[in-house]
């Protein structure tokens, strides 16, 4: 058993109404009173009676009682408030306070079916989340609400990331929205170090760069792939191609016109393997180049206005004309254009756009601009991952990406953490 597991018995009023302490004497408890989230006592304002007599106070759980010495409660002040010591096993019989007061304790009595499903939830298991066989019992209409809540969750999550990036950079939105997009183009697998590409590009002289009047859209094309490969460590060392020989006069002009040192990643910190080729990371780096290059000034506002349509079709891309036959450096291959595709567009709306927006719309206070890219959830098709798919074999079913995003954190943020206790299907299992 956990303390958790006494938390949710108790703010639940799972356990018997009658309770005694330790000693024989009756115990009610009136008001359970509320969790306390920081350093201290478990449990605030709390109101029990104690045989006759009424107290109002706080509430502490331990597992075993000795845990009360083991934690040093008895030389510590803030707990000499403490009106009643709920445990599980009472290995120790008289517990007292910093003024050396004697604290009542009970060993906490509950259903055990309780106990037995909770093991259930926790025990080792190959299924795809530990409470699979109760799944289909969970009531759909306080599920439904439930990820609804666990959105809002993982979104305030990402919009505070955001946020966290334009405060970095100087409230440049551009930046914070290039550093976003920067995570998100690695679509997992890479994800970590697109990160760290994001951090390591020079993002003012890249914005000097695309308002340069100087340059010619090719030439700035070249010279964005130049810098981002060549911060990515992805360009090989020796022998160059013509094309790698531009690359490398590119590499230059940023060194010697725009006064940019160049810190290279290493290669080793980019994953190939088990990868199609149109995503591998040389390949990424090189759309993520030319998006980066086709993005208007003032993103914050100009895909304020866009619909989802005009956003899907800003993210569609294509590398320089040498991605077209190749997938890696020193290899040739069949033409293909490596335009993003229909799904990488929408992941990118999802993971990037999305949380983007509801950052500058919260910035700005326009809750018409906020609610608007929520709903572009809704219309967005489900994403479709081996997570989603352990979903759906358990019959749930899955519409957009709306459902799928709630799903993910569901899994990820409580199922992978066995945060059951906190979740409203491990509350439905532990219900009957």
């Amino acid at each position: 058993m956990t303390e958790a597991f006494m938390h949710y018995i108790w703010f639940e009023k799972r356990f018997f109404p009658y309770q005694e302490t330790v000693e024989g004497v009756p115990v009610e408890i009136i008001d359970v009173g509320r969790p306390n989230e920081d350093a201290g006592p478990d449990v605030f304002n709390a109101k029990i009676k104690l045989g006759s007599m009424v107290w109002a106070g706080n509430v502490e759980f331990h597992l075993k009682a000795s845990d009360w010495y083991s934690h040093h409660h008895h030389e510590d002040p803030v707990y000499n408030s403490t009106i009643l010591h709920v445990v599980l096993q009472s290995n120790r019989l008289i517990c007292k306070n910093e003024r050396g007061e004697i604290v009542p304790q009970i060993i906490l009595r509950y259903p055990k079916f309780l106990e037995e499903r909770f093991q259930v939830m926790l025990s080792p298991s190959q299924a795809f989340i530990h409470c699979a066989p109760y799944f289909q019992d969970v009531s759909r209409d306080e599920l439904k609400f439930f990820l609804d809540r666990l959105l809002v969750e993982r979104f305030e999550r990402k919009v505070n990331e955001v946020s966290m990036r334009w405060e970095q950079q100087n409230n440049n939105w551009d930046v914070a929205f290039f550093l976003t997009l920067a995570r998100s183009f690695g679509f997992s697998t890479n994800a970590a170090a697109f990160e760290l590409l994001g951090q390591r590009v020079p993002w003012l002289k890249v914005l000097a760069l695309k308002t340069s009047k100087s340059l010619s859209w090719e030439e700035k094309q070249r010279a964005l792939e130049a810098l981002f490969l060549g911060v990515s460590g992805l360009e090989p060392q020796g022998t160059r191609s013509a094309y790698e020989d531009q690359l490398h006069h590119w590499m230059l002009w940023w060194k010697e016109e725009m006064g940019v040192t160049l810190v290279n990643l290493a290669p080793k910190l980019w994953k190939f393997l088990r990868l199609y080729p149109a995503g591998f990371p040389t390949v990424r780096v090189a759309q993520f180049s030319a998006l980066v290059l086709k993005a208007p000034q003032n993103l914050g506002a100009c895909l304020g206005v866009e619909t989802l349509p005009a956003v899907l079709k800003w993210l569609e891309v294509a590398p320089s004309p040498f991605w077209q036959t190749h997938y890696r450096f020193g290899s040739s291959a069949v033409l293909n254009e490596k335009r993003l595709s229909k799904a990488s567009r929408e992941g990118l709306v999802v993971n990037t756009v999305v949380p983007f927006l509801l950052a500058y719309a919260r910035e700005l206070g326009d809750e018409g601009l906020g609610e608007k890219v929520l709903h572009w959830l809704e219309v967005l098709p489900p994403e479709s991952n081996k997570l989603i798919r352990g979903f759906r074999d358990l019959g749930l079913e899955v519409h957009s990406a709306y459902d799928t995003q709630a799903l993910i954190q569901l899994k990820t943020a409580y199922c992978n953490t066995r945060n059951c206790l906190r979740c409203v299907v491990g509350h439905q299992i532990l219900k009957y």
